[in-house]
């Protein structure tokens, strides 16, 4: 792949990740402003039980049942919110609460086994390939060919001119499961691929 594939290759992906974030983001945004209307809920029922506390008749009423209606409602739609996060952040929620990789087969915290994820199914052999059109070159945008190789070679020459001190990088040891070799998180009480205790 040329250094120009490279570097266009580079900007999608970050683009690509940047979408994802600004979709957090506004999800994110959703959620605080769901638990700020319980928030507000919550203050509502504190003065309207405080109300019935001076006039010494407090009492389970009708405003107070609507309002925890809607606490719930809200509730349900922040969890709603917060699965689409996780979703996005390819995350997954255990039943202990511990949120852990999409692909985890067991919660390192408490050895919950997940549900196995269904297998995406494969294009049939007699499928069809559509072949995609070449997409025009617009103008000022750089060719392939001469102009590219040229600009290769000059940014290779310049690499070799900077002297770089040469340095020896020691990686760490990655912690790896007894039971199955694979590596897992510091400080996991379980394997989160075969669910081997710790």
């Amino acid at each position: 792949m040329s250094f120009f594939n490279k570097l266009k290759q580079g900007m999608s992906d970050a683009g690509a990740k940047a979408k994802t974030m600004m979709e957090v983001n506004k999800l994110r945004q959703q959620v605080s402003s769901k638990q700020q209307d319980i928030n507000t809920l919550y203050q509502k029922m504190g003065q309207h039980l405080y109300k019935q506390y001076e006039e010494q008749q407090l009492a389970i009423d009708e405003e107070i049942l609507a309002s925890c209606a809607d606490i719930l409602r809200i509730d349900q739609e922040i969890a709603e919110l917060e699965v689409e996060i996780r979703a996005l952040n390819g995350e997954k929620k255990c039943i202990c609460g511990q949120v852990v990789p999409i692909e985890t087969r067991f919660c390192p915290a408490c050895g919950h086994q997940f549900p196995e994820l269904p297998k995406p199914i494969e294009p049939s052999v007699d499928a069809e390939v559509v072949e995609q059109e070449p997409i025009p070159e617009e103008e000022g945008e750089i060719k392939e060919g001469v102009e590219i190789k040229e600009a290769e070679e000059m940014i290779t020459e310049d690499m070799k001119a900077e002297e770089m001190p040469e340095v020896e990088i020691i990686e760490p040891q990655p912690i790896v499961c007894p039971a199955c070799n694979q590596p897992i998180k510091a400080g996991a009480k379980f394997c989160g691929h075969c669910g081997h205790a710790l």
